[in-house]
């Protein structure tokens, strides 16, 4: 299969680009590289196309995509602090799975968009992929909602311009080469490497919101298993995840536990992440579609992703 990730230099990206390299598929990859590395594609580089693209950009985006049979829709402009300083920027990836669909449509290929578990907004867990949305008017939510338009996009594109789509609400994904700091920055491996550099572990609120964390590694071979399900091409989402739900204070203690650290807890109100915070209580995700679909089980659960991000960390350290 010949498949063109765009964002594939980053986080989600790079280890799907590394599963279907390995599994013999050939694989070309644009990234603006905003936010991925180019060293995030260092094992398969050799064996990949590259081009520095923006998908904003469509003729560009349109050229990288010749020959190509599916499209995974990886990239946008994504972080909470870059979120609620600019929530504007969120009409770009709109933008962006707009070009895609319509690259698709002009290539006749298929696309697969990775959405997030965002959509669902106020909702009541475990979250089902039928359940109304539900969404607070604020600036957290412009990225929710950018998602979601690009969602009724690639219905829209499947439905009516027989443009084979396949949707995914991706839940937390965690591991190597998640962003530990920055705008970026993702709260698991924000508190390994704290924990492993003898920092606080920094817990916003009292703790209690809780997440369900998937092994990054997990969320890339269902991936790559959904591309060859033409039944997961119907222009209806699809959740992957992981149902152990987790509050962010047990995390915090659970990564000092794991790694041995003896940094400490601190808890700072949400207003000193931004004034315009708002934050989701829970998340935790109903995967039985994708079951269904792919026969989907989790391999690594939480003390797992925390034990291979530390040791990623470490590795980095060592090389640095």
């Amino acid at each position: 299969m010949n498949v063109l990730v765009t964002g594939g230099a980053g986080f989600v990206g790079s280890h799907l680009v590394e599963r279907l390299v390995s599994l013999g598929d050939t694989v070309a990859v644009v990234d603006d590289l905003s936010t991925g590395k180019l060293e995030n594609l260092d094992a398969v580089r050799d064996r990949i196309a590259f081009e520095e693209i923006d998908v904003t950009s469509f003729w560009d985006l349109n050229r990288a995509a010749i020959g190509a049979d599916v499209i995974v829709h990886c990239a946008a402009r994504l972080g909470v602090e870059a979120v609620l300083n600019d929530p504007t920027a969120q009409f770009e990836n709109v933008q962006g799975i707009q070009n895609v669909l319509s690259v698709a449509e002009r290539q006749g290929c298929k696309v697969l968009f990775t959405s997030t578990s965002s959509v669902y907004g106020c909702q009541t867990p475990p979250y089902r992929e039928d359940m109304s949305l539900v969404l607070r008017p604020d600036r957290m939510s412009s990225y929710s909602c950018a998602k979601l338009m690009g969602e009724y996009l690639a219905q829209s594109f499947n439905d009516v311009r027989q443009v084979p789509t396949c949707i995914v609400r991706l839940f937390n994904m965690s591991g190597p080469r998640a962003a530990t700091s920055g705008p970026y920055s993702f709260v698991l491996q924000r508190f390994v490497k704290a924990a492993l550099e003898g920092s606080d572990l920094v817990v916003y609120g009292d703790g209690s919101q809780t997440r369900s964390f998937t092994y990054v590694k997990d969320g890339a071979r269902s991936l790559e298993r959904l591309l060859h399900c033409p039944e997961a091409f119907d222009g209806r989402p699809i959740n992957i995840g992981s149902s152990e739900e987790i509050s962010i204070l047990h995390l915090a203690r659970q990564v000092r536990s794991i790694t041995g650290s003896s940094s400490q807890i601190v808890f700072k109100p949400y207003r000193e992440v931004h004034p315009n915070f708002t934050d989701y209580q829970r998340r935790q995700p109903d995967c039985g579609r994708l079951a269904n679909l792919i026969s989907y089980r989790p391999t690594t659960g939480l003390e797992g992703i925390v034990r291979m991000t530390a040791e990623s960390l470490e590795r980095q350290k060592e090389t640095a």
